[in-house]
């Protein structure tokens, strides 16, 4: 008999954008004793960790649970695409394979009570087909039941991240980010580019609070003031085919130490550490 019933998820209603490419990020499925967790790297490669009370445990009990909380994990794992926006968690070349992930998986969440044996054992497709149903929202199979991994944002960490267009003329983004939360944005298009605009991260919760992202907002300075409207202006200027819009730019998700995501044209674009 299953112990977890899927109207329990507590997930964030996260940003729905119009494309299902992989992103790297954490993705997690919560249920009312345990998480599931997927983190997708930039290698496009994926770990799966586990971790959870036994079924009898009450969040609302004050006792120590210490020694209740078990965890599980395995990978990376390559990330097989095998549709427009479902990937298959790839075990080739590993000791383990996918009946080993299966069994020890089956060990730890039988051993809590989650799920009972035979009655309810893991089936061969289970939490091994990834679909995409957003940028931030990862669907797959566990126990015949389809469960939702929905992304989970990180804190901003000081560096200089780049995304760079395949074509050409390069269409480069750059977001350098201090240790004070100020940002500098520059923007090129082959030999045409923007003067640096100075913001800064403003922390963002979604929907039940369990969605991190950051909103840049003005710095108020003695001389100037760079607002918004300017920069995306000026991008206009060097990109006239683009179709901006009043958001772009503005929103920034961190997925990674070594990665963040801005939305453009209603996609987001992946900004790496250089």
């Amino acid at each position: 008999m299953v112990n977890f019933v899927p109207t329990r998820l507590l997930v964030a209603q996260a940003l729905v954008l119009a494309t299902t490419a992989q992103k790297v990020g954490t993705f997690v499925y919560r249920a009312q004793t345990f998480n599931f967790t997927y983190k997708v790297d930039e290698e496009h490669k994926a770990t799966f960790s586990y971790s959870g009370f036994p079924w009898w445990w009450n969040p609302d009990d004050s006792g120590d649970s210490t020694g209740l909380l078990s965890h599980y994990s395995s990978g990376p794992h390559p990330l097989r695409q095998v549709g427009p926006s479902t990937y298959t968690v790839d075990f080739k070349g590993s000791e383990l394979g996918a009946r080993g992930f299966h069994d020890a998986l089956e060990h730890s969440l039988t051993t809590h009570g989650v799920i009972d044996v035979p009655d309810d054992g893991i089936q061969p497709d289970d939490l091994i087909n990834l679909n995409y149903e957003s940028v931030d929202c990862i669907s797959t199979n566990f126990l015949g039941v389809k469960i939702l991994f929905m992304r989970v944002g990180h804190s901003w960490s000081a560096g200089k991240f780049e995304y760079r267009s395949p074509d050409r003329p390069r269409f480069k983004l750059v977001y350098k980010i201090r240790a004070d939360g100020d940002v500098r944005i520059r923007v090129k298009r082959g030999r045409s580019g923007t003067r640096r605009f100075r913001f800064k991260l403003s922390e963002r919760l979604g929907a039940q609070r369990t969605f991190k992202y950051y909103v840049l907002e003005q710095v108020e300075r003695r001389r100037s003031h760079d607002q918004w409207d300017d920069l995306l202006k000026y991008v206009k200027r060097i990109c006239p085919e683009k179709s901006l819009k009043p958001g772009d730019l503005k929103q920034l998700f961190v997925a990674s130490d070594n990665t963040i995501n801005v939305q453009l044209e209603g996609d987001l674009l992946t900004l790496t550490r250089v």
